[in-house]
């Protein structure tokens, strides 16, 4: 677990990362006025690493809106302020995630399937949890129609 702690006059906040990739986009994010905590994660839920960074480096504003709490104005200032020290470490991101590109497919087909199921109306969680139980059971085929159908099923068997 890679940490970082936040001291601020009324709390003192620690923050969790999975890899030092994902510690070290935070901090750069979080580096811009605007980008608090509270974006700087919800950016990392919503891109990977690698989307972020690339979304950022290429200027690509519309993927950077799409994170909540991101509008028009704070996706033109982190393109803005951190493109060139992101095209600066996408050769490090495209290595880790050529690392990952086994499970990228599936992953990918899972992160379809969950937006699927909230735009159909279900809960972030609801989605996540009937979206990977879905992906258990199909293991390895990694369509995301197969998966929201399986997940709906378990969805609306368990809303009885």
């Amino acid at each position: 677990m890679h940490t970082v702690m936040a001291v601020r006059e009324d709390a003192i906040t620690l923050y969790g990362f999975s890899t030092p990739l994902e510690r070290d986009l935070f901090l750069m994010v979080t580096g811009v006025s605007g980008v608090g905590p509270r974006i700087g994660l919800s950016m990392l839920s919503v891109l990977s690493p690698a989307d972020l960074a690339r979304a950022i480096a290429n200027g690509d504003t519309a993927c950077l809106t799409r994170v909540p709490g991101v509008g028009p104005k704070l996706a033109q200032r982190l393109a803005y302020e951190l493109g060139d020290r992101m095209a600066h470490a996408l050769p490090e991101l495209t290595a880790e995630e050529a690392r990952g590109a086994a499970a990228a497919p599936e992953a990918r087909a899972v992160d379809d399937a969950i937006e699927a199921l909230i735009a159909l109306g279900y809960n972030r969680t609801d989605a996540r949890k009937a979206a990977e139980q879905a992906a258990r059971e199909v293991a390895g085929a990694a369509e995301a129609a197969v998966l929201v159908r399986n997940a709906l099923r378990a969805l609306s068997s368990a809303g009885r």
